[in-house]
């Protein structure tokens, strides 16, 4: 059983990687890492719905730009991963959630709480959602 569930992992990274070779075969770049500024506008747009979670995350989670755009790079390896080629919701929340951060224990299963939730509600509130739930979450102050 963990033969297969380990041969499957190692397709989908096989194939994220194809896909990167193949969107930067013409650059400097390999991976998603490697992206900068106008590659990460170019190849990592969020619609309007989209657009407002970033921008809730990143006031309610005090993200910086430069953070915000690690956040949009591993979301889009997370959208490939899962074999899709729009960054969904649920990429951006797993990426948000997966970013280093200084904070208290509490804080972080709060937040990925508040995640979870929005995630299981209605896809044309989930905006809403997130930032009603981060209203409620105390953020400790950065170190």
């Amino acid at each position: 059983m963990a033969g297969r569930a380990t041969s499957a992992v190692r397709e989908r990274v096989t194939t994220a990687r194809v896909l990167q070779a193949e969107r930067f075969r013409h650059t400097r770049l390999l991976t998603n890492a490697d992206m900068d500024l106008a590659e990460v506008r170019t190849h990592c747009q969020l619609d309007g719905a989209r657009q407002r979670l970033r921008q809730a995350a990143m006031r309610q989670l005090h993200l910086s730009a430069r953070a915000y755009h690690r956040v949009l790079k591993l979301a889009r390896t997370i959208a490939e991963l899962a074999g899709v080629a729009d960054i969904r919701p649920a990429h951006l929340a797993e990426a948000i959630q997966y970013r280093p951060r200084r904070v208290d224990r509490s804080y972080t299963e709060r937040a990925a709480r508040a995640f979870s939730a929005i995630l299981r509600g209605n896809s044309s509130t989930w905006a809403a959602l997130l930032v009603s739930r981060l209203r409620g979450l105390e953020i400790p102050a950065q170190r």
